[in-house]
């Protein structure tokens, strides 16, 4: 019998684990065989009583049937539509002004690359070094469920129950018992939004084994009650403990209780474990986090004392999160680290079959395990080495460290348009080792705490650590929540005097301020044009990072004001600073146009292409753009909408909200899917420039965009096209120095 997706009703394999034009999941068939009651491996459980089984009621979709939900945890019977933020009060001016005064920043999402990184395996024996029969160790999996929006809006966490019951793990040696709350509402029949009970998975079903009145999700009180109980009622020889939710690192922390509006900052963790039993020789086998950002070196510094292995991403994960098939896996491993490999090889396992399904849903993950036996030789040698570099920051020389930051890889920025201050670590030391040999111990120290990672994505190594930079005006008040942990406190005073020493002279000087009679050149080689300019010796002194704009210009017949205009049709990063102080950057003459598969038009002028920076090789942009709805409805989202370069080919991904949720402090997990909306609005910022002729540039916005719209059901695509006319477009370098200045040179003709 056919399949189909009751989301978007397109055919689907029979076995599908997802719908490949929507990425949908579906709930994985359970395999055929003998039922037999749960056996509780703890001698005194308490009494549990199972919920009513109730069924959904079979959806007709081109005489296909859904799959059947798990016995007794039955989905509600009509979830609740997709809740899409309705912005249509925000007119296009609104996106046009937010990219304008944007402009030289480089909003930076993550978008996919496939370069799978692994390190060394992790062990096969107990801690104790003794080495022991996995199939008979017993455990008992805890996971913490702050449902939160991924549940209301989403229905998240009742897929992944669901996963968990469809995993058919070994109940003879396997507890997998739930604490669930923090949601306006849930997806499902089982659980109540008015309680933080306690659940059991078991073969065919989830049950109640605690009611228990609503607490606060992101109170340390109500983790520890969960763990106490869970040792207490189910006795096990390991433990391990799993923290759903939205993650911020290791500043914001984990959970967003949408009831209390709540989170767990790393103290508040330490808390709830602190007054748990698992301290001491009794740690968790193993700590993960199913949420975006906890991949962080000061994060599993903060539970070390917790636990034997940590499992976290360093970046944003996507909506879906973890594939908990993993625990079918679980009597295969003999301790912790094993377990982490079987999370993270299921994990990529799930995306890259996604991914291959429907590109467009693409996105980096990472996911690493880590041997918290190792982290304290790790800190204390990070701890000495920034005790000399923070002397040479003391002494006034910033430049070259802000520059190893600039280029280190950054995360968070995927769902965010500025991040979260988070970059990889052996990337940063392995920038720094040039100027600091001992920068290279602290990198080796790291092989032995990363015991095994997987990335779609160049430069994550498997450990972050937070280092401001773009967000300086909070840099003050996170580096006194990190102060807090006692983590590498030499490397939090670095924090602060570099912080102070890029800010000692910040002036007010305005974003145009220029810097004076630089002419810059191009050289032309057929399509490609060799941008350069010449900074001075104290422009190299303070050099901190730079950037070019291609501008098209605009006729005067062809503008609104009847006076010359210039577009904005590119933007780039890869500018690099030689050792005689040449600037140079290298455009290769192409630009992205619309087509129109209706009319077979082409876009007057090219789509406004900005590249994104954030440490890593791969070819990636962003679109500003208009989503619109007009068929159901009215709906309205101004979005920057990701695109990536492969084989020379622009593919579209997802898009991400311009405007931020004010009701959350964490990553967006739900990227937006353009299929959702009927009519695409690309927009190309408009500026007045007045030049002296001597290096003296002004950029004026004249609060116009000059848009180009397309209909889905006309037909639409992308091209790389070569420029037409080159006498029509100028390059501009853009540069920033180590106090956050900004200069502009004077225009560079593409000849």
């Amino acid at each position: 019998m056919s399949r189909f997706c009751p989301k978007c009703g397109n055919p689907v394999p029979e076995n599908a684990r997802f719908c490949g034009a929507c990425g949908t999941p579906f709930s994985a068939p359970a395999p055929i065989q003998e039922i037999h009651p749960a056996q509780p491996i703890q001698p005194n459980a308490p009494q549990v009583t199972a919920i009513p089984s109730q069924e959904l009621p079979m959806v007709e979709v081109a005489l296909a049937e859904t799959e059947p939900p798990v016995a007794g945890f039955a989905q509600a019977d009509e979830c609740p539509p997709k809740k899409t933020k309705k912005k249509w009060w925000i007119i296009l001016v609104s996106l046009v002004v937010a990219v304008a005064i944007t402009l030289g920043a480089i909003l930076v999402p993550e978008l996919l690359q496939n370069a799978d990184q692994s390190d060394n395996a992790v062990g096969t024996s107990d801690p104790s070094g003794v080495n022991v029969d996995p199939t008979q160790v017993t455990r008992t999996i805890m996971i913490y469920i702050v449902g939160s929006n991924l549940e209301s809006v989403y229905g998240a966490a009742t897929d992944d129950i669901t996963e968990m019951v469809d995993a058919q793990y070994d109940l003879s040696k396997v507890n997998v018992l739930l604490c669930a709350g923090g949601a306006n509402e849930w997806q499902n029949e089982t659980i109540d939004a008015d309680e933080t009970s306690y659940f059991m998975v078991t073969e065919d079903d989830v049950i109640e084994i605690s009611a228990n009145a609503k607490m606060n999700m992101g109170s340390a009180n109500t983790l520890s009650a969960f763990l106490n109980y869970c040792a207490t009622n189910y006795a096990a020889q390991r433990y391990s403990l799993i923290l759903w939710d939205h993650g911020g690192g290791p500043i914001l922390g984990y959970g967003d209780d949408e009831l209390s509006r709540d989170s767990m900052l790393l103290s508040e963790l330490q808390a709830a474990l602190k007054n748990s039993p698992f301290t001491g020789n009794n740690k968790l086998e193993l700590l993960g986090f199913d949420a975006c950002l906890m991949g962080t070196i000061e994060t599993a510094w903060a539970l070390k004392d917790y636990a034997q292995y940590f499992v976290a991403s360093q970046e944003t994960e996507p909506g879906q999160g973890w594939d908990y098939g993993f625990l079918s896996q679980l009597n295969q491993c003999h301790n912790g680290g094993e377990i982490g490999q079987k999370i993270i090889d299921s994990y990529f396992d799930y995306y890259q079959q996604l991914y291959a399904q429907s590109p467009s849903q693409e996105s980096e993950i990472t996911l690493s395990c880590l041997d918290l036996s190792q982290i304290d030789k790790v800190e204390q040698s990070l701890d000495q080495l920034f005790a000399n570099v923070n002397k040479d920051v003391l002494a006034g020389q910033l430049g070259a460290v802000s520059r190893c930051r600039y280029s280190t890889k950054a995360f968070g920025k995927y769902a965010s348009d500025t991040g979260y201050d988070l970059v990889d670590l052996k990337h940063m030391l392995s920038l720094l080792s040039s100027h600091y040999s001992q920068a290279t111990e602290v990198v080796s120290s790291l092989s032995d705490l990363v015991v095994y990672t997987r990335a779609n994505v160049s430069n994550a190594n498997g450990v972050s650590i937070y280092h401001p930079y773009d967000l300086m005006q909070e840099a003050g008040q996170w580096i006194r929540t990190l102060s807090g942990l006692g983590f590498a406190d030499h490397y939090v005073d670095y924090l602060d005097n570099f912080v102070a020493g890029m800010n000692h002279n910040a002036v007010s000087v305005g974003y145009y301020q220029n810097f004076s009679k630089t002419k810059g050149q191009s050289v032309t080689s057929g399509q490609q044009h060799d941008l350069s300019i010449q900074l001075t010796p104290e422009q190299q002194q303070t050099f901190s990072a730079a950037e070019y704009y291609v501008f098209y210009e605009m006729p005067a017949e062809a503008t609104f004001s009847k006076s010359v205009e210039y577009l904005q049709v590119f933007s780039g990063q890869d500018v690099t600073l030689s050792a005689d102080g040449k600037l140079s950057a290298s455009y290769g003459g192409k630009a992205v146009y619309g087509k129109n598969h209706k009319t077979g038009k082409y876009s007057d002028c090219p789509l406004s292409m900005n590249q994104i920076y954030d440490g890593t090789l791969e070819e990636k942009y962003y679109f500003p753009c208009m989503f619109w709805e007009l068929k159901n409805g009215f709906d309205l989202l101004p979005v920057n909408w990701l695109m990536k370069i492969k084989n020379g080919v622009p593919v579209l991904l997802n898009a991400y909200d311009m405007v931020a949720d004010e009701e959350t402090t964490f990553p967006d997990k739900y990227l937006i899917n353009s299929a959702d909306y009927n009519v695409y609005t690309f927009a190309n910022n408009s500026y007045k420039v007045a030049s002296d002729g001597n290096g003296n540039t002004q950029f004026t916005f004249t609060g116009s965009s000059y848009g180009f719209e397309y209909d889905r059901d006309e037909g639409f695509s992308i091209e790389l096209r070569d420029i037409p006319d080159k006498s029509q477009y100028r390059a501009v370098f853009i540069i920033e120095d180590i106090y956050g200045n900004r200069y502009f040179s004077d225009f560079i003709p593409l000849q």
